[in-house]
C-alpha cells in the first residue's frame, strides 16, 4: 500500500515539477534578455563616449585651423592698406 502511495504522490508531482521548470526556464530567459540588453546598453555607452571623444578632438582642430585662417588673413590684410593712400609706400628722396 505504501508503495502504491508513493507512486501515485510521485505522478501528481510530476505536473507540478513541470510547471516549476517551465517557470524556471521562463526566468532564465528573462535572464538572458536582461544580460544582453545590457550588454548592448554598455557597447552603446562605450560608443558614444568614443563619439563624443573624437568630436571634442575634431572640435579643438577645427578651433585651431580657424584661428590660423584668421591669422593667415589679418597678416595678409595688414600688407594693404585700409584706405587707399593711408598707408603709402616710402619713397626716396
Amino acid at each position: 500500500m505504501r508503495e502504491e502511495e508513493t507512486s501515485q504522490e510521485g505522478g501528481a508531482m510530476i505536473p507540478e515539477l513541470e510547471r516549476i521548470f517551465e517557470h524556471i526556464e521562463v526566468q532564465r530567459r528573462c535572464l538572458v534578455d536582461m544580460v544582453q540588453e545590457g550588454r548592448r546598453d554598455v557597447e552603446l555607452s562605450d560608443l558614444l563616449r568614443n563619439v563624443q571623444l573624437e568630436s571634442n578632438c575634431l572640435t579643438s582642430e577645427l578651433e585651431v585651423l580657424t584661428r590660423q585662417l584668421e591669422e593667415a588673413t589679418w597678416a595678409g590684410q595688414n600688407d594693404q592698406p585700409d584706405v587707399e593712400g593711408a598707408n603709402p609706400e616710402p619713397q626716396e628722396p
